[in-house]
């Protein structure tokens, strides 16, 4: 089941997905009406929700049952993205791979992961665009946040570490791309998930 972050309680037991987490789950997953997702407030809630409406800028969900959050699953977990129907390009697939295996170097550009699969610097950005909506980096960067909330939930790390843990070598860079991300500094959310 799909699961987003949220920084709303629920109102009259309903919670929406707004902005990049709207399209998300509209565009990318094509989340129907009926289909069931999890919601999650940072602060240790879980809300299991069915959608009731899916529109371009919002995705309201009515939530079934409410229940704490689960903690990390000990298995690893690779993340992919969901492609619009059509051809699905190998070179966005092996992109997503080589995101998902070298996010934290923090040297990962276009260019090394263009010679990674064998293409140019414009032929990868344009298809990738194209096919998903998003720049190859900034889907790095959602990807690169995605992965510091999960290890800032965690709470055996510093924001320093984590933020070289994700492939940021400056801090301040960082909280600044993190606060952008998702309206906390990574002191903030770490603080909201104890």
């Amino acid at each position: 089941m799909p699961r987003f972050f949220v920084d709303q309680q629920p109102q009259d037991g309903v919670l929406t997905l707004t902005g990049e987490n709207a399209h998300h789950a509209g565009r990318v997953l094509r989340l129907r009406v009926g289909e069931g997702v999890t919601l999650c407030d940072g602060a240790g809630m879980d809300f299991d929700c069915t959608v009731e409406a899916v529109e371009k800028e919002a995705v309201t969900c009515r939530v079934v049952s409410c229940h704490a959050a689960d903690t990390e699953p000990k298995q690893s977990i690779t993340l992919f993205m969901a492609l619009p129907k059509g051809d699905k390009s190998k070179y966005v697939l092996q992109t997503l791979e080589y995101i998902a295996a070298h996010y934290a170097d923090a040297d990962i550009n276009i260019t090394t992961i263009a010679r990674s699969i064998g293409i140019s610097e414009g032929h990868l950005s344009h298809v990738f665009k194209k096919e998903t909506s998003y720049t190859a980096l900034g889907y790095l960067t959602l990807y690169r946040i995605h992965m510091a909330r999960r290890l800032l939930a965690d709470c055996r790390y510093k924001v320093y570490e984590v933020a070289g843990m994700v492939g940021y070598r400056d801090v301040a860079y960082f909280g600044s791309t993190f606060k952008k991300l998702t309206g906390l500094s990574p002191s903030e959310y770490q603080d909201r998930c104890r």
